[in-house]
């Protein structure tokens, strides 16, 4: 049981990679899972907050990766917004962001983003009245 949020994250980020792979809504899967990761590792990520803007601020924050992020945001829009094969969007671009952003905490914070994954357990609503 104390393994259910790792286990639940690791199933959701396996279904989105297959659904990119395949082509299928690969912009908002591979974004999905960009803002999941940066939660996981203590960033804020509302979703109000578009792909440009928070790239931007990925890219001030760490700036060894900001080509790679850019790029990367750009594959999304262009996958997005573009003719439907203007451009791919590649995992290992995607595995890429998800290691800078995981390179950007501690290791502390990297063990409780894999066992305790903030966007796993912000999901779970709990209502006391029930």
């Amino acid at each position: 049981a104390a393994l259910a949020p790792a286990v639940a994250r690791a199933f959701v980020r396996w279904r989105r990679m297959r659904a990119i792979s395949r082509g299928r809504d690969a912009a908002t899967n591979a974004w999905a899972e960009v803002r999941d990761t940066a939660r996981d590792h203590g960033w804020l990520a509302p979703e109000t907050e578009t792909a440009r803007e928070f790239a931007s601020r990925l890219a001030m924050v760490l700036p060894d990766s900001s080509d790679r992020i850019t790029g990367f945001r750009g594959h999304v829009e262009a996958t997005a917004y573009g003719p439907p094969d203007a451009a791919s969007l590649s995992l290992p671009e995607l595995r890429a962001v998800r290691r800078a952003i995981a390179g950007s905490v501690s290791p502390r914070e990297r063990m409780r983003a894999v066992f305790l994954p903030a966007s796993m357990l912000a999901r779970v609503r709990f209502d006391p009245d029930a």
